[in-house]
């Protein structure tokens, strides 16, 4: 049963009572500039999770259309990093925003009302929205939300969302390179193919997701970014997301193996036309050989050869130096940023410790002007292996 919306604003805890939240989502995901989850991800039962995690808060805005605000709960830690290095964590009660898009064409000052009175009503510590992209109404009503309520920029530099707009052919995004740059990928292609055994194997099936996990955790546990979360599990809750998502048709994983052995992955998820990346990881005794660019440029042949996908999405965390901006054909600014409650003690501890990391870092990259030698010192910061 479904229920109407009263004009000051209602908060549900069951998505199916409603009434339009499907629809306006597809809508919205159709509509999105980068990846927007499918209304299925939103409802489904993943494991682990409470059966009443569910957060739907609706308002009436301008013109009598209907903002929805849908957000799942959480108990996630916040975790402090500096130089991709884990200093702590802090437990909060979080909601997480699912779909930033349904926002769009919204008054800002309804957006921040309604982010006030959610936070208010669920006594969470904080609100993570993701990615906002800057210049939306969402961006806007962080400017408008009332006392008690916080917003929080995370990370010290503006972000950039990077993506590639996949064309008919793969040598037409080739093209889009100088052609120093062309000749060089080109070669990185020709090099592996010439001194390996090269096999790429796209991991699409319920039945391919164990095997994949399997050879993709042990990858990923030499990589760096095991040691700062951003970890690929052959675990029973990534099992069964992984079968969900291709039962669904909208897995797309990718296994590199060089003369019969695996030395990266990668994988993703489809939503309306655009491919989410997460992150890769790759052997570290294969990095001469460029494998993850290899593999990265074997995903776009796939992407744009077997699937309807329009965009290449690289996900959170851009910036206009890495590999990301090399590779990206358009950028969007984009931060991620929490909404924080003012009256609770670990949400004003969050927002005390990333200040303090931001001064930390503004201060370093002050002493260190050079880019590229910030770089070499952030890699060198980095922890390879479990």
């Amino acid at each position: 049963m479904t229920r109407e919306v009263r004009s000051h604003g209602d908060v549900f805890g069951r998505p199916e009572e409603v009434r339009g939240l499907r629809g306006s989502w597809t809508a919205a995901r159709d509509g999105a500039l980068f990846y927007c989850p499918d209304y299925r991800d939103f409802i489904s039962s993943r494991p682990g999770r409470d059966a009443d995690r569910h957060v739907v808060a609706v308002a009436e805005g301008t013109g009598g259309a209907v903002l929805f605000m849908p957000f799942t709960r959480d108990s996630h830690p916040h975790v402090f990093n500096l130089g991709e290095r884990r200093l702590g964590r802090i437990a909060a009660k979080t909601l997480r925003l699912g779909n930033p898009w349904l926002t769009d064409a919204h008054d800002p000052q309804t957006i921040a009302d309604l982010l006030g009175r959610v936070l208010a009503r669920e006594r969470a510590d904080l609100i993570d929205l993701g990615d906002v992209r800057e210049g939306s109404s969402l961006r806007a009503a962080l400017d408008l939300l009332p006392f008690p309520v916080l917003p929080l920029r995370l990370g010290r530099k503006e972000g950039v969302r990077w993506l590639i707009d996949l064309p008919a052919c793969f040598d037409d995004y080739l093209h889009g390179f100088p052609r120093k740059e062309r000749r060089n990928l080109s070669w990185k292609l020709r090099r592996v193919r010439k001194e390996f055994d090269m096999e790429v194997r796209v991991v699409s099936r319920p039945e391919d997701v164990e095997p994949f996990l399997r050879e993709g955790e042990r990858i990923s546990r030499m990589t760096y970014q095991w040691g700062v979360g951003q970890r690929l599990c052959n675990d029973r809750p990534t099992r069964e997301w992984f079968v969900h998502l291709a039962e669904q048709g909208r897995l797309r994983c990718h296994l590199l193996l060089l003369d019969g052995v695996p030395c990266a992955f990668s994988r993703g998820v489809i939503s309306g036309g655009i491919y989410l990346d997460d992150t890769p990881g790759f052997d570290p005794q294969f990095a001469r050989y460029s494998v993850g660019t290899v593999l990265m440029l074997h995903v776009l042949m796939d992407l744009i050869a077997n699937t309807s996908c329009r965009v290449f999405d690289f996900g959170t965390g851009g910036d206009w130096a890495g590999y990301k901006a090399r590779f990206g054909t358009r950028a969007i600014p984009c931060n991620a940023y929490y909404v924080l409650n003012g009256l609770r003690p670990r949400a004003l501890s969050i927002l005390s410790g990333e200040r303090l990391l931001s001064a930390v870092k503004n201060a370093g990259a002050t002493l260190l002007r050079d880019e590229a030698t910030r770089m070499r010192i952030k890699r060198r910061l980095r922890r390879y292996g479990a």
